[in-house]
């Protein structure tokens, strides 16, 4: 496997947590909180077109109608909410390293109002700069805009996903687990990836299985166009 390895302690909550958001605006926040903004519009359908595909994807997006330097008023969006900066900045860290975004900007958000906590981050060996304000549809998504994990098994308890994630790299594989909020409770998922089809992700499974490796697995299909904020 080619890449960066997650370590298990590098979790990635934002895949398929499914948070008891509507599909509509932020709620008010009691303080303060972070958000990883991915797209901005002027337009509130299409601001909503993107909480809506994000949301199918599993991530617990909203936006917030906020006043842009200079701009006027813009509908941003953002991925999900963290109750601290560190959670934020190692989130946006494991989606970027999976390349499942590339241009994003951490805020600190209040009610009415956010700002940024961080230099914007766009990608790697580009000049960093803020998602793009501009209005546009939702994304398509195209073949080379998509990856697949593989979900290779579920536990109940942390441990468990660590050890299994660490099994998993001492064999060669990008492993890390997802700690989610599911109607089934709680769980800790473990993942492998990335791959760049459907058909390698499912031949890696299977290769992992006869190697007595995994005893399940089932590809997960990511569209990163949908997470980089492309306008």
């Amino acid at each position: 496997m080619h890449g960066t390895i997650l370590t298990p302690a590098r979790t990635l909550s934002l895949l398929l947590v499914l948070l008891a958001l509507s599909g509509g605006p932020d709620r008010a926040l009691a303080g303060s909180a972070y958000g990883i903004q991915v797209g901005s519009y002027q337009d509130l359908d299409n601001a909503v077109d993107r909480v809506n595909y994000l949301k199918r994807l599993g991530y617990g997006a909203f936006y917030r109608y906020e006043t842009v330097q200079g701009k006027g008023k813009w509908y941003r969006v953002y991925i999900a909410r963290f109750s601290t900066l560190d959670k934020a900045r190692e989130e946006a860290r494991v989606l970027r390293d999976l390349e499942l975004i590339e241009a994003y900007d951490i805020r600190r958000l209040r009610n009415g109002a956010s700002s940024s906590v961080s230099p914007p981050a766009a990608k790697k060996a580009r000049p960093a700069g803020p998602p793009a304000e501009a209005p546009a549809p939702a994304p398509s998504g195209s073949p080379e805009d998509t990856v697949y994990l593989l979900h290779v098994s579920s536990f109940k308890e942390r441990e468990h996903a660590v050890e299994e994630a660490r099994k998993l790299e001492k064999a060669g594989q990008r492993a890390f687990y997802v700690e989610e909020d599911l109607a089934s409770g709680h769980w800790f998922r473990v993942y492998i990836g990335k791959y760049e089809s459907e058909k390698a992700a499912r031949a890696a499974g299977e290769r992992l299985e006869k190697e007595g490796l995994i005893s399940y697995f089932k590809p997960l299909k990511i569209d990163r166009a949908g997470l980089s904020g492309k306008e």
